[in-house]
């Protein structure tokens, strides 16, 4: 087998199974003294049978590329994702798209594995195409307006501050040297949260009020409003000087004061008479940040951070103000004091009837509005 005997009947010559039929090999055929084999081309491999070929799947091995392995008859091919290319034959790295020209992005590009994102600067958002950046449709973020102002200024070494109010303003006097002076409402009883405006037509988030509280401490004073006067808006500059601190634009959305005084008595405290009285003033407010004043240059951060700043220094004036008793509340061009000195205080009088309270010398219902 294997050999063919010649016509002199002596010598034997090899067959060359190779030259019919390829020996019956699918790929390769190659001859051997009184024999042969059959071989596979590349990315193939050679079946039990020794004569036939099957492809190998590159791509059930593992890590065979990096990304994406597509088999193909004796080879495969390596692809990557979106946003990758590939190098050398099966790693695929990161394009940085930001590169050139930004991205197409209209103000700012920022390189993510696989792609890139736009960036649009303060006050506007993404366009749908995800390259241009339109202005943003403004919101109040509380849906309040401002309800109060706070004014201090300096004249020499004087400061004076007052507190206007210009809506929803409430007194609630508790005793005839206890009462409670409020207008607006506070962030709580509004339902506000940090969570996004469900309103279509509003593209801001709320963004949470600044609070401050402060207290202060009065000798020898009793609490209560007493009318100091009336006065103009022409004549407030004039009286203030010329060194404002002003809050008048703070957006001052809900301010409460606590007016209380207590005797000092050997370590207790007891009601008593106006000329040992010490009063506390308690001071509560909240002020709106004006989302639509954000810049790229300056965030909601930076702003929240400038209004804490601007209302510490309003409530350092007002601490002056309320020790030098120049601080009053102003309610239809009318000021009131907030406390008086010892013999300025009102003496206490008869009972009131039941519901009412003493207060400043007359008696009244427990709470009321104040115009």
């Amino acid at each position: 087998m294997g050999f063919m005997l010649q016509a002199d009947r002596k010598t034997c010559k090899d067959i060359d199974e190779c030259r019919v039929n390829n020996g019956g090999c699918d790929h390769n055929c190659r001859n051997s003294v009184g024999s042969f084999e059959c071989g596979c081309k590349k990315g193939y491999k050679l079946l039990i049978n020794e004569r036939g070929c099957q492809d190998i799947d590159e791509c059930s091995f593992d890590r065979t590329c990096d990304h994406i392995c597509v088999n193909t008859p004796g080879s495969f091919q390596c692809l990557c994702h979106k946003g990758y290319a590939l190098y050398g034959l099966t790693h695929c790295g990161d394009i940085d798209e930001c590169s050139i020209n930004k991205g197409g992005c209209k103000y700012g590009c920022i390189n993510i594995p696989g792609g890139f994102e736009c960036t649009c600067p303060a006050g506007f958002k993404l366009h749908w195409n995800q390259k241009d950046c339109v202005e943003l449709v403004k919101c109040m973020t509380t849906g309040m307006s401002s309800c109060a102002a706070m004014i201090c200024s300096r004249n020499g070494k004087k400061d004076t501050c007052s507190l206007t109010c210009s809506s929803k303003t409430l007194l609630q006097p508790e005793s005839d040297s206890t009462y409670i002076f409020s207008c607006g409402s506070p962030a709580h009883k509004l339902g506000l949260s940090s969570k996004q405006n469900t309103n279509h037509h509003s593209t801001e988030t709320l963004v949470p009020p600044v609070k401050q509280r402060a207290s202060f401490k009065l000798k020898d004073s009793r609490c209560g409003l007493r009318v100091r006067g009336r006065s103009a808006r022409g004549e407030e500059s004039a009286r203030h000087g010329s060194s404002h601190a002003l809050c008048s634009d703070c957006r001052l959305t809900y301010i409460q004061l606590k007016c209380d005084s207590l005797l000092r008595n050997k370590g207790r405290s007891t009601r008593s008479s106006p000329n040992k009285e010490v009063t506390r003033i308690s001071l509560e407010l909240e002020a709106e940040v004006k989302v639509e004043e954000a810049t790229s240059s300056c965030s909601l951060t930076c702003l929240r951070q400038r209004l804490e700043r601007k209302i510490k220094s309003i409530l350092k004036s007002l601490r002056k103000s309320i020790n030098q008793e120049r601080f009053v509340i102003r309610l239809a061009s009318v000021e009131y004091e907030v406390a008086q000195k010892g013999g300025m205080a009102t003496e206490r009088g008869e009972n009131c009837t039941p519901g009412h309270h003493r207060m400043w010398g007359k008696c009244g219902k427990e709470e009321g509005y104040l115009p």
